[in-house]
């Protein structure tokens, strides 16, 4: 009878938190939000918790400041945990409202933003870009470059870029920070690789992005680039509203997303995480000057609060982007407002371009990578999809499971980020149950549950 009774309890404090997460003081809406306790859902709690110490020694070795992480099971939080500082400086405990530079997490809200257009006839993946920014209608791919002076030569592309080109990051339009040329190129024009606080409009970079060249023609091979801060202009132009504007009215705010933004309002100020860098030895430093000229961590809160990018510049939480994760999970349903139709969703998550040669077994749809073959030592199956960003935020979907796990800390490029996430992932995809133990559990303390993939 002590398992039985250590369950019950398990479970009882389990409820309990269900009806008062986190206790009276929380300043985001948990309404729309659904808890249950591990066990309940099919997943070792001891187990999980191991994601506690895996946060804590990244902590304690100074490689981040600190950390929020989620799991959540059939639209069920059922794990949540921080560790480390707010500041590390100040000395200020990360709590799971603090707010976090999402970077690259942001495509995937953008890519949404574009499918809706899509369903509503606004868009057709086919369109050529060059209807949205006239700039590119005559794209050029590079064929020398001179570091000396940044000049360049090229040839016509040998056809235009659409919408689908972008939304697979196969247009050509590369980044600055994964290419010595294009960073020139880019620099000495000022058009940023992400979200910046000085004083520029997505409509002005973009227009000037167009008349620079491709590193390879449209639809050739896949480049991760400036696709999607190109796509946050299209947005605008077939909307006919600031891309901030649009996402907000369209899908922070149906989902429920109230802590999630491009620039924060300034009650929300406080509950900004302080970025980092990683130094030569992985420890954390300052970003200060080390940001570069285009990028400054005051960002997202002081500065012209002026350029929007769709690839990189919205802020939140792990609860806000949870809300978002599950809403496809769901197939475009949120708590309550559907943002997307099914089928679209099912378009979004489906292989766009095969596999992809330097990303084994893997592929990528709209908006996210997507596992094309089992991965036995990660615990990952086929469908899983996910995202990351350049401060070391991630999330990934399980869609045969069921499960969305969320990562965030505030590291910009760190060397260890892809071994965090893995850790991360590996934990929590062993700590699943067996389906027969599942039940056995049920049976013998008698917690509902609701049926698991």
């Amino acid at each position: 009878m002590k398992l039985d009774r250590t369950f019950l309890t398990v479970a009882l404090l389990g409820l309990l938190h269900a009806c008062h997460p986190g206790g009276t003081n929380d300043r985001e809406t948990e309404a729309d939000l659904s808890f249950a306790i591990p066990e309940a859902l099919g997943f070792l709690p001891d187990s999980l918790h191991q994601v506690d110490s895996l946060l804590q020694e990244y902590t304690d070795r100074q490689w981040i400041p600190g950390a929020v992480a989620l799991v959540a099971r059939n639209g069920k939080i059922i794990y949540e945990t921080t560790a480390g500082f707010q500041d590390p400086d100040e000395g200020i405990p990360l709590e799971r409202d603090h707010i976090f530079r999402l970077a690259s997490m942001t495509k995937p809200v953008t890519a949404v933003a574009v499918m809706q257009l899509v369903e509503r006839g606004e868009i057709k993946l086919s369109d050529s870009l060059a209807r949205y920014i006239p700039e590119f209608s005559a794209p050029v791919v590079l064929t020398a470059f001179n570091p000396a002076d940044t000049t360049w030569e090229a040839r016509p592309a040998s056809r235009g870029i659409t919408i689908h080109d972008l939304l697979t990051h196969t247009s050509g339009i590369g980044y600055g920070f994964t290419d010595p040329r294009m960073a020139a190129i880019y620099g000495s024009r000022q058009i940023p690789d992400m979200a910046t606080p000085q004083a520029m409009t997505l409509e002005e970079k973009m227009a000037r992005l167009g008349g620079l060249p491709l590193v390879h023609d449209p639809g050739e091979k896949h480049t991760y680039g400036l696709s999607s801060d190109v796509l946050g202009r299209v947005i605008e132009v077939a909307s006919g509203m600031p891309l901030d504007e649009y996402i907000s009215r369209n899908i922070l705010l149906p989902l429920g997303m109230n802590s999630t933004h491009f620039y924060l309002p300034d009650e929300q100020k406080p509950r900004l995480v302080k970025a980092c860098i990683s130094g030569s030895d992985s420890t954390i430093l300052p970003i200060g000057e080390l940001g570069g000229e285009m990028y400054h961590p005051s960002y997202p809160v002081s500065g012209a609060m002026s350029y929007l990018s769709g690839g990189s510049g919205l802020n939140g939480t792990t609860r806000d982007y949870f809300r978002f994760c599950q809403a496809l999970l769901d197939g475009g349903m949120g708590h309550s407002s559907r943002i997307l139709n099914d089928t679209t969703v099912s378009m979004m998550l489906s292989g766009q371009l095969g596999k992809i040669p330097y990303w084994p077994g893997k592929t990528i749809g709209y908006g996210f990578e997507i596992i094309t073959d089992p991965n036995p030592a990660m615990g990952q199956l086929p469908g899983r999809y996910s995202w990351f960003g350049a401060f070391q935020t991630m999330c990934w979907v399980d869609p045969e499971r069921g499960v969305v796990g969320i990562l965030l800390s505030q590291v910009m490029f760190s060397p260890l980020v892809f071994d965090f996430f893995a850790d991360f992932e590996r934990l929590v995809n062993n700590a699943i149950l067996p389906a027969e133990q599942v039940q056995r559990a049920v049976t013998l303390t008698g917690v509902a549950r609701e049926p698991t993939p």
